[in-house]
């Protein structure tokens, strides 16, 4: 039979089944303690955001480069510069447009340019598009700074600012922007695969896949497209409409215990069991498939708890409060030392990289983060072994070039 700890085709080595579990990882949390104040946790992060009331001075985003940035399109050509001059006579096309307010409808994709076509980094590659800033959750607040004339918005989020299909945003009147901003018990999203219920009368609503880590709106109706609310969460969905404003119509979705009205205690133990409700979800370059990666997988695990942190990994290592900080000079003999001192949920960072650490067992520290894959030592070498999904793993493990995982992390943050 083949060691779980040493044979990759069983897992990551190192993981034995109960490590995937949150459960096992909160009951060896030797320092438990209650909810954290949210407020103060919110606090902590704030200089990581965009400031939406300020963002209106974003410089105008019509000037491009001459030449195409390097990458390949869906088919494996090369995005030349005749390609490249359709993406320029749009921007050449655009208004801008004083700060106007809206909202995303639902979980739409933030771009670097407008236009879906992706920009791989080779002719093979199907994953990693450039282009891709990341994803807005549903019925996020987001300022509008301009536009095409074919259907893209310049948009800044909390977030990050990019290109976005206009489809995906509704204007909203202030009054509603700014509940949407400031959220006070909205219905959240917890877990993975939450679907809207049928609704015959209104079937903009129905059906309506609701992603982790999202906010909406709740709605007291007791009784929805004929449907009474037993047993469900009566939620508000954004819908634009015709005239391209906001309208927030009433939906159900199950009540259990995926999504749930209010934030979650602000506490290690519910973070941990959320962020594991995307165990094993395929990881995902800027979301672009409707998954994580690694820093959206974090962001979003905060979010449930009613704790915006920065969505790019490098801003969550340069924004959020450290406990400890690492250079290349600490062995590892330190760097395993003061990790017994990390507490589960802290965040852990190396470059291009955050994981969000569990614990350690017989001295060997383990995290959970949306990763690529890791190295395996084969005759001298190493040669990498691709994950591609939300999983634990030991900082013990190799990375794909070469050094432990371990070795090669700058600090770690807490924000609880």
């Amino acid at each position: 039979m083949a060691d779980p700890y040493t044979d990759e085709r069983q897992g990551v080595p190192g993981v034995i089944p109960p490590m995937r579990t949150a459960e096992y990882w909160v009951a060896r949390d030797r320092a438990r303690e209650g909810p954290q104040d949210r407020a103060v946790a919110a606090s902590l992060v704030r200089s990581g955001l965009l400031d939406l009331d300020q963002v209106a001075s974003l410089p105008e985003p019509t000037t491009v480069p001459q030449e195409p940035p390097p990458g390949f399109r869906a088919d494996g050509r090369p995005w030349d510069a005749d390609a490249w001059q359709g993406l320029v006579r749009r921007l050449q096309r655009t208004r801008v447009i004083p700060g106007d307010l809206g909202v995303t409808v639902g979980r739409v994709s933030l771009r670097t340019w407008p236009t879906e076509e992706p920009a791989f980094r080779d002719p093979h590659d199907r994953e990693f598009d450039r282009w891709q800033v990341t994803r807005v959750h549903t019925c996020d607040p987001v300022r509008i700074l301009a536009a095409t004339d074919d259907g893209w918005l310049f948009a800044a989020s909390s977030i990050a600012a990019g290109w976005m299909p206009a489809a995906g945003v509704a204007r909203a009147a202030r009054d509603i922007w700014e509940s949407l901003r400031r959220p006070v018990d909205p219905v959240v999203i917890v877990g993975a695969g939450v679907v809207t219920e049928a609704e015959p009368y209104h079937p903009e609503v129905a059906h309506r896949s609701l992603e982790f880590g999202a906010w909406l709106p709740p709605s007291g109706e007791s009784n929805v497209g004929g449907q009474h609310r037993m047993g469900h969460i009566g939620v508000l969905c954004p819908v634009r409409q015709r005239d391209g404003w906001l309208e927030l119509r009433p939906a159900l979705i199950k009540d259990d215990g995926r999504a749930r009205q209010g934030f979650l205690a602000c506490e290690r133990a519910s973070l941990l069991r959320t962020a594991f409700s995307q165990l094993g979800d395929r990881y995902d370059w800027g979301d672009r498939l409707g998954h994580h990666d690694c820093s959206s997988l974090v962001m979003d695990a905060y979010r449930t708890m009613g704790v915006q942190i920065p969505r790019n990994s490098r801003v969550q290592s340069l924004f959020l409060p450290h406990r400890i900080r690492w250079t290349p000079a600490d062995d590892i003999r330190r760097r395993l030392g003061e990790l017994e001192e990390a507490r589960p949920g802290d965040l852990l960072h190396m470059p291009g990289h955050v994981l969000m650490h569990l614990g350690s067992v017989d001295g060997v520290p383990y995290a959970l983060h949306a990763f690529v894959g890791y190295g395996m030592e084969q005759d001298g070498e190493t040669a990498p072994v691709l994950v591609n999904a939300v999983e634990v793993s030991p900082l013990t493990l190799r990375t794909r070039r070469g050094p432990r995982f371990v070795e090669v992390l700058t600090g770690v943050s807490n924000i609880l």
